[in-house]
């Protein structure tokens, strides 16, 4: 929207959230509403709000003040009345119910490998947990009424699993487990598919004795093209099964034949293992090079012109198997959680937001792993006669809950000099670290409206750029600095005035002094408070030809 009054234009951009942060597209070829840069922000209801950040959980316990191992894998069980956190190391398994940390690895270390680390899954209530070390590691299993008496109990191998087997992947579907990418008796083969026999509720597998003509436990090769068996994940009544270079279902068909295999896709694989979520009966993939959304028949391709380019030109060459994707279902989000270069596991998650079909990126602490679960049974909710603030400064909703037993919260694990547990979506902090948060877009279309009155980018007239009106929410106070960057041509570097500061609550606009032909603005924070943009509005005229 443009105002006018004499000389005197004000350029409003509202609804500064519909887009969200593009980069594969020159920021004077952007939209009016996307942004072109920006870190630990998010967008929701047509609002830039800052990131949420992250705590320290379950350092409660004066017994067990703090975690006891690197951690390099998560796994939540939930029995008839009880909820655990599996935390796994290289070496060492332990388990929390949140205040107690125990060791239930069995006797002697694991031999896990910070490259693979562990998978898994929860079936019927028994946690499964497999390094994938081929010659070493049985699959482990735990989680049965012992372990909700006395969840001290440790780890044990998979029971009938077979002798001399390891499989590089194991994962529950229907009542089967499946491993995938298997060796037997020394031969490894990454094209083949072995299944249990089904299993009865709260139990494991009695066979994978695919010999016996009795049971249902089976085998295939997925031959049919060359790239190797990566992981899997059910999508409604099948299973599918994703190489590096295609897409196969597993459906179920009965006994004899007990599941038909079909390939799905031909052209494109997972990058690593867990790569997929599901989200309302798709899958959210990140493949060897896009991200897709996939319904088992058509996929989409979410990041094209956007994002695409930027993610993978990021990604570290040696350690991309690092990467992994998690579901944020309370915030309608996909994260996908990359090691930028020199950076062996995740230091950035780049966001969609399914919803808002908007992106995003978030800093990550090199976290080796993000699960989703129950984690804060001692949450608090937001109350009129516990908040503070004013009804319009607060940023959050109220009646929103730390906790709720039908609303998962995501868990993050970083190892390191401090090895700790993370709730995220917690504090305006990273772990009592104040973090910055900004959004910028370079090249502001400032110049004549088009025929639906938005504005359009004008490269040669100068402008002369005198105040800044921000719409900023957040508690009384809070300040918000705004930087305006100036420019004489596109190939040059942008010359950034400020910082401006604009106190909520307080401020109307920020006065400033710039010129040039290409006007940007960037709005950021570097301290412990939150804030949502809603619009803003540039004040400015045409300073001449020269």
């Amino acid at each position: 929207m443009v105002l006018t009054e004499s000389d005197r234009v004000i350029t409003y951009f509202d609804n500064v959230g519909a887009v969200g942060i593009i980069k594969d597209i020159p920021p004077h070829q952007l939209p009016p509403e996307a942004w072109s840069g920006g870190q630990n922000v998010r967008f929701v209801d047509g609002k830039v709000r800052k990131f949420a950040g992250h705590t320290r959980m379950f350092e409660s316990s004066t017994a067990s003040p703090s975690i006891a191992v690197a951690p390099y894998s998560l796994l939540p069980v939930s029995t008839n009345n009880a909820y655990f956190w599996l935390y796994a190391g290289l070496n060492k398994v332990y388990a929390t119910d949140g205040d107690q940390h125990v060791d239930v690895s069995q006797a002697g270390d694991y031999s896990a490998t910070a490259n693979i680390g562990w998978n898994g899954g929860v079936f019927g209530g028994i946690g499964i947990l497999n390094n994938g070390k081929h010659g070493r590691d049985y699959p482990q299993q735990w989680g049965d009424a012992a372990v909700e008496a006395s969840f001290t109990k440790p780890l044990k191998d998979l029971e009938n699993w077979p002798a001399n087997t390891y499989a590089t992947v194991i994962r529950p579907f229907r009542n089967f487990l499946i491993a995938l990418d298997v060796t037997e008796n020394a031969d490894r083969n990454r094209h083949k598919v072995l299944w249990s026999n089904p299993a009865e509720a709260g139990t494991v597998p009695s066979s994978w004795d695919y010999s016996d003509p009795t049971n249902h436990a089976g085998w295939t090769e997925l031959k049919q093209t060359q790239g190797h068996i990566v992981d899997c994940l059910p999508l409604r009544d099948i299973n599918l099964i994703y190489k590096s270079d295609s897409v196969w279902s597993q459906q179920f068909i009965g006994f004899p034949e007990v599941f038909q295999f079909d390939e799905v896709f031909g052209t494109m694989g997972a990058l690593s293992r867990n790569c997929i979520k599901e989200f309302y009966g798709k899958h959210f993939v990140l493949v060897q090079d896009d991200v897709i959304v996939h319904d088992g028949q058509t996929h989409e391709p979410i990041l094209n012109r956007r994002m695409r380019d930027w993610i993978f030109g990021q990604l570290d060459s040696t350690y991309y198997t690092n990467s992994y994707v998690v579901a944020n279902y309370p915030k309608n989000e996909m994260w996908c959680c990359i090691p930028t270069s020199g950076n062996e596991f995740p230091d950035i998650a780049l966001v969609w937001n399914w919803r808002e079909n908007s992106t995003t990126i978030r800093d990550l602490p090199n976290a080796t792993a993000i699960a989703n679960g129950v984690v804060d049974p001692s949450g608090g909710i937001i109350t009129f006669d516990a908040d503070t603030g004013g009804f319009d400064s607060v940023v959050g909703s109220f009646d929103d809950q730390t906790y709720n037993p039908t609303l998962r919260k995501l868990l993050m694990v970083v190892p390191g000099a401090t090895d700790r547990l993370l709730l995220l979506d917690a504090t305006t902090t990273f772990d009592n670290v104040n973090m910055t948060a900004f959004v910028e877009r370079n090249a502001v279309p400032l110049g004549r409206t088009d025929r639906a009155g938005f504005p359009n980018i004008d490269l040669v007239k100068r402008k002369f750029v005198r105040a800044v009106y921000p719409t900023i929410i957040g508690m009384p106070g809070t300040t918000v600095d705004i930087y305006v960057g100036t420019q004489n041509a596109l190939e040059e570097p942008i010359n950034w005035r400020g910082p401006y500061a604009f106190a909520i609550g307080t401020d109307k606009k920020i006065n400033c002094r710039a010129s040039g032909r290409i006007i940007s603005i960037k709005f950021q924070t570097t301290a412990d408070n939150d804030w949502s943009l809603i619009r803003y509005g540039i004040d400015w005229e045409e300073d001449g030809h020269r």
